[in-house]
């Protein structure tokens, strides 16, 4: 599903440019809710197939999953911070770029504030929950917010890499994971249920209809990876892959859909994209999992998610960029995605496949 993916992380990119060529395809919140289907789906696959027998540990799982996160991570932040801190000694002071919000703010916050601030930069954890915070004007505290507008000096501004919310939500995941995807389809069920109910409240009966609570509240989004749980039971269904036809079917009805999907007049147009993918996913990945090329794109996602929004700042600061901005953005973002890949990811990735003890179903995620 490496091809998919990078296809998702791409819509991703262009949502925080312009359009492609006037193409906008599916919008940045279904991309999101998309990956996290995909990886309930991967995580149900490797705590069931890979995490087994004398690997079977918590521990193991989890720190193999932040070893994968964090080294591309601490090095991507570290010279989006460096290249402030230069910008603004350039500047005499007057433009830190990304830094502004603590240069302007220094004053206010108070070290509880900064020291949590700081923590969720460095470690990505509670990037999710700064959308709902602000920094009281008078005290300097972080306070609870729950309405998302700009009017606010909120908690997320503070966010160096603004998009890592999203891996905010998937480390709660990691988290919670061990103890939901291998259980039996009905616990599976009920907390998909308890997901929705919750959601259903929150907006309809409290009335916090925000793309906050919609996208970063943890407990909403937690049916999004659990439907990838269920398409790894389908997966695991070999009359269900036998249906070749309901494959063909699907994949041809998600790719017209993901291309072309603001031109869809259709009300229940949202449902079905991702029920389409639920039933698209166990034959796309039974496709492509021995596929060198697909898991090769699938390495670079995650490198190409956490600079491009260093790369939209340098080029949309520079002007330096050739017919469109967002075709240089995603150019130069897979370029330094390949070098994180050769120089960071591979490395660590040996060591993360050493950690594990071998077994007949060894692989690697």
């Amino acid at each position: 599903m490496g091809f998919f993916r990078f296809f998702l992380t791409l819509v991703v990119v262009i949502t925080h440019t312009e359009p492609l060529f006037g193409f906008t395809f599916i919008n940045g919140e279904m991309a999101v809710k998309g990956f996290y289907m995909i990886s309930g789906f991967y995580m149900t696959l490797v705590l069931n197939e890979k995490y087994i027998g004398p690997n079977k540990s918590y521990k193991l799982f989890i720190t193999n999953r932040l070893m994968r996160i964090y080294p591309m991570y601490w090095v991507v932040i570290s010279v989006m911070v460096i290249s402030s801190l230069a910008y603004g000694f350039i500047s005499n002071g007057t433009n830190y770029g990304i830094l502004n919000p603590y240069v302007d703010n220094f004053d206010l916050l108070q070290p509880t504030t900064l020291i949590i601030l700081i923590f969720s930069n460095i470690f990505i954890f509670f990037q999710d929950l700064l959308v709902f915070v602000e920094i009281d004007q008078i005290t300097g505290l972080l306070k609870f917010q729950p309405h998302f507008g700009k009017d606010y000096l909120k908690g997320h501004h503070f966010a160096i890499i603004f998009p890592v919310w999203t891996i905010g939500l998937e480390l709660l995941y990691y988290l919670v994971a061990p103890f939901i995807v291998r259980k039996k389809n009905s616990i599976v069920i009920a907390c998909i249920i308890l997901s929705l109910l919750i959601d259903y409240l929150i907006r309809y009966e409290i009335g916090l209809r925000y793309i906050s609570w919609n996208l970063r509240f943890f407990p909403n989004e937690l049916c999004f990876f659990l439907y990838g749980t269920l398409a790894y039971r389908l997966y695991k269904n070999k009359t269900y892959l036998s249906w070749n036809y309901l494959y063909y079917i699907s994949g041809v009805l998600l790719l017209i859909m993901s291309l072309t999907y603001p031109l869809i007049d259709f009300g229940l147009k949202y449902v079905s994209y991702f029920l389409v993918l639920f039933i698209v996913m166990p034959f796309l990945f039974e496709q492509t999992k021995n596929n060198k090329l697909d898991r090769y794109i699938g390495d670079l996602i995650y490198p190409v998610y956490i600079c491009h929004m260093f790369i939209i700042i340098t080029v949309s600061s520079t002007g330096l960029f050739i017919y469109n901005k967002g075709i240089t953005v995603i150019i130069t973002s897979i370029i330094t995605a390949i070098g994180l890949k050769y120089f960071i990811n591979d490395k660590v990735e040996n060591y993360r496949q050493k950690r594990l003890k071998k077994t007949p179903l060894s692989f690697k995620e």
